[in-house]
C-alpha cells in the first residue's frame, strides 16, 4: 500500500483475502464468549522520520528563536547563532507573528480577559 496499490491489489500481491488486509491495515476489536474485549491494533510500518529536513526549522530552534527574539537580539545574529539564512529567520517570524498586533511569536499563549458580553434585548443589565 506504501507503494501506491489499493487493498485489494496488495492483498493479492501478498496472497491473502481482502478482509484480512483490512484488518492488518485498521486493527481489529474482537470480544469473547465472556464478554472480555481482545484489542488487536493495526500492522504499521516504522517510518525512519530522520529528525526531519534541514530545510525546516525544528520545534527547539523556534523556542529558541523567540527566547532571542524576547532578548532583543536582531535576525541576523539569531541567524548566525544557528548557522541559518537571515531570510529562514525573518520568515519565520513572520509567519508567526500576529497581523493584528505586530507581535512576535511567544512560548506562552496571550492571557487576554474575554470580551464582555452584550445584554440581551429587554434585559435588564445587572
Amino acid at each position: 500500500m506504501a507503494q501506491g496499490l489499493s487493498n485489494s491489489a496488495a492483498c493479492r500481491k501478498v496472497g491473502i483475502n481482502r478482509k484480512t488486509g483490512s484488518r492488518w491495515r485498521y486493527g481489529r476489536k474482537v470480544v469473547d464468549w465472556s464478554g472480555r474485549d481482545h484489542v488487536y491494533p493495526p500492522i504499521v510500518e516504522e517510518r525512519d522520520t530522520g529528525g526531519g529536513s534541514p530545510r525546516f526549522l525544528s520545534e527547539d530552534e523556534r523556542i529558541v528563536i523567540t527566547d532571542l527574539l524576547r532578548a532583543r537580539k536582531s535576525l541576523r545574529a539569531i541567524a548566525r547563532e544557528f548557522s541559518r539564512d537571515p531570510a529562514t529567520i525573518s520568515r519565520e517570524v513572520r509567519r508567526n507573528s500576529d497581523p493584528r498586533t505586530g507581535s512576535k511569536p511567544s512560548a506562552e499563549p496571550p492571557c487576554a480577559a474575554p470580551a464582555p458580553r452584550k445584554a440581551r434585548y429587554g434585559a435588564t443589565p445587572s
